[in-house]
């Protein structure tokens, strides 16, 4: 079986304010079977966890068997970015923890919980209109989706190979797998956006 071993001391984590869980014990709190498993759930929504904040991560050993040993990435998150995988998870016990969340949420739509002071209250607002971005570039990202139906729609997706001496251009009908590929960039791009929207839209005293 693998061993899972911390990071080396000399390998150090950027400083932040705010506290931070490792990947792992995340992963040990939510009911994995395979620890490992939960970094492939930040893979599949790193962009999100990046909207969020720095996804902070740091090279760690692994052993492997009979006195080998390999370097894996480490992630470690902040309770934001915790709380995020908490719903994306799926395992009893992140659905228990996630009925908190709800009911916490609950009470902060109906105005029962309030900030504890100006600072938080600044906080609050911040990611209110962190969220309030986050919907419109969502808008934006689903009429941008409904444009590129019509257009398929219209007339089959074609891409220029040459042009004619008069120099009309000499199109080319894509392929299926072009038509997916020039669809997941453009999903990417519209990702990759949406995540850097939300680092910019962070004042420099907001935690990480």
């Amino acid at each position: 079986m693998t061993d899972i071993t911390s990071a080396p001391p000399e390998t150090v984590l950027p400083v932040t304010e705010e506290t931070t869980m490792q990947d792992l014990q995340l992963a040990r709190v939510l009911g994995y079977k395979r620890l490992t498993n939960i970094r492939n759930l930040i893979g599949r929504h790193r962009a999100s966890l990046e909207a969020i904040g720095s996804l902070l991560q740091r090279e760690a050993m692994i052993e492997t068997g009979k006195g080998a040993s390999r370097e894996v990435t480490e992630f470690h998150l902040t309770k934001a970015q915790a709380t995020f995988l908490i719903a994306k998870a799926g395992t009893k016990e992140a659905d228990s923890a996630l009925i908190l969340v709800s009911e916490a949420f609950a009470m902060l739509m109906e105005g029962k919980l309030v900030a504890v002071d100006e600072a938080a209250q600044a906080e609050l607002d911040a990611a209110a209109e962190r969220a309030a971005e986050r919907r419109r570039l969502m808008r934006e990202e689903k009429d941008d989706f409904s444009r590129i139906l019509k257009g398929f729609s219209k007339s089959p997706s074609r891409s220029v190979i040459g042009h004619k001496p008069d120099g009309t251009p000499i199109l080319r009908e894509l392929t299926p797998f072009e038509k997916q590929r020039e669809e997941r960039q453009a999903a990417q791009k519209r990702r990759s956006r949406w995540a850097a929207q939300g680092r910019k839209s962070r004042n420099p005293g907001d935690p990480l």
